[in-house]
């Protein structure tokens, strides 16, 4: 529900994220979080296979990134997650309301409708090669 979500789905996260909380921040199309937050995969530490990480990670963070986070537990800082793609922005607490206030209104400006359709084509073209996306973008500019 959260990946294929119609609507934007923005995902706010605080101290600590691990487990199915970073698989949520991959869920989301906007991720916001504050500066001290942590993020990780700790399962096998605990002898358990993250599977449900694997597939949405394998799109958000590189292959290395990933390899090195599910294979050792390792915890990032929310900075760190940044850099790697796994979030969107890293802002100080005290302004992580603001940081969503602002990421709302610019969403209120949109279109809803075009709002909808580019993350329905976004989702779409994951699945797709390059030359795959290209014209389906091409189709859909020409059908409109």
């Amino acid at each position: 529900m959260i990946y294929y979500s119609p609507r934007p789905v923005i995902g706010v996260f605080e101290k600590y994220a691990f487990g199915i909380a970073t698989m949520l921040a991959s869920w989301t199309d906007i991720a916001l979080a504050e500066v001290g937050a942590q993020f990780g995969f700790p399962e096998v530490q605990h002898g358990i296979t993250p599977y449900g990480a694997v597939p949405t990670m394998l799109n958000v963070v590189n292959q290395k990134a990933l390899m090195e986070l599910l294979l050792t537990g390792r915890r990032i800082t929310a900075d760190e997650a940044v850099r790697l793609g796994l979030i969107t922005r890293a802002v100080p607490a005290d302004q992580l309301a603001a940081e969503l206030d602002k990421v709302l209104a610019a969403l209120s400006r949109g279109s809803p409708a075009a709002i909808s359709k580019t993350k329905q084509f976004v989702r779409r073209c994951e699945t797709l090669t390059y030359q795959q996306g290209i014209e389906a973008a091409t189709d859909r500019a020409i059908l409109g």
